[in-house]
C-alpha cells in the first residue's frame, strides 16, 4: 500500500454508502468512550475518523496532505503522560511490532487514559472471508508477544489481520501480565455479515444501502446466538 493506494480509497470512501455507513457508526462508538484529554490516531490512512472527530489528531507513517503529524507508531513524538487517547482504526493488523506499538502508547497516555481499538476479528466464518477474498495475510500461528520473532523487516503497509485477535482473545491472559497498568475496559466481537457484503474499501458492495437496516437485525441476533463464531470486526477499549 501507498499513498496512491489512500487517494484511491478517499475516492472509494465517497463512492461506497454501505462501507461509509458503517464505519460513521463505528466512529460515534469510539467517541463515546472516549475520556477528556488530547485525541490522537495512529495509522489514519484517509483521514475520515478526523472529519467526523475534527479535534482529533491524525497521524500516520506516510506523508499524505489530509494528516496533521507524520510519525512511526513504535516512537511517538509525544511526552510521557501527555495523551488522553490514542485511536487505532484497522491500524494494528499493519504493524510490523505491535507489542512496542502498545509499549509507547502507554508511555504517552495520562493516567486514566485510554487506547480505542477497532479492527478485524478472525473467527471461523470471518476467516474465510478475510483468508480467501481479502488480499491482506492472516496468521493465527504468529506470536505477537515475541517480538524477536517479529524482527524481520516489513513494508509499513504489509500486515497480518489476525494480530487484534492474537493480542486480545486468544492471547487475553498474556496480554494482562505483560500490562498490568492497562484495564482492559471493554472487549468485544461484531459485524458478521453487513461489513462482508460491504466489500470494505476495495472489495465490490454486494448489497443495496436499502439493506442496511434488515441485515443489521440479522448481524444482532446472529452474533447474540453466534457471537464469537461468526463475528467479523472487535472493539478493545484498555484505560491506563
Amino acid at each position: 500500500m501507498s499513498k496512491e493506494i489512500l487517494d484511491q480509497h478517499r475516492v472509494l470512501w465517497e463512492k461506497k454508502k454501505v462501507t461509509r455507513y458503517l464505519y460513521n457508526k463505528w466512529y460515534g462508538d469510539i467517541r463515546e468512550v472516549l475520556v477528556s484529554g488530547p485525541t490522537v490516531e495512529l495509522g489514519a490512512g484517509t483521514g475520515n475518523f478526523k472529519e467526523f472527530m475534527p479535534s482529533a489528531v491524525s497521524s500516520d507513517i506516510v506523508f499524505c496532505e489530509w494528516l496533521d503529524v507524520v510519525s512511526d507508531a513504535m516512537a511517538l513524538p509525544y511526552r510521557d503522560g501527555s495523551v488522553g487517547n490514542f485511536v487505532l482504526i484497522d491500524s494494528i493488523h499493519h504493524v510490523k511490532r505491535p507489542i512496542a506499538v502498545i509499549d509507547e502508547m502507554q508511555r504517552c497516555l495520562k493516567k486514566g487514559g485510554r487506547i480505542v481499538i477497532l479492527d478485524v476479528y478472525i473467527s471461523p466464518l470471518s476467516y474465510l472471508y478475510y483468508n480467501f477474498l481479502h488480499k491482506e495475510d492472516v496468521d493465527l500461528s504468529s506470536d505477537v508477544f515475541n517480538m524477536a520473532d517479529d524482527a524481520v523487516e516489513k513494508a509499513p503497509f504489509s500486515s497480518n489481520q489476525a494480530i487484534a485477535t492474537l493480542l486480545f482473545f486468544r492471547g487475553i491472559e498474556r496480554f494482562m501480565k505483560r500490562y498490568p497498568r492497562l484495564k482492559v475496559i471493554r472487549r468485544e466481537v461484531r459485524d458478521f455479515m453487513l461489513y462482508p457484503l460491504s466489500g470494505g474499501f476495495e472489495g465490490a458492495q454486494l448489497v443495496p444501502f436499502s439493506m442496511t437496516g434488515f441485515l443489521e437485525s440479522v448481524d444482532k441476533w446472529g452474533l447474540k446466538i453466534l457471537g464469537s463464531k461468526v463475528a467479523a470486526r472487535c472493539l478493545v477499549v484498555l484505560e491506563k
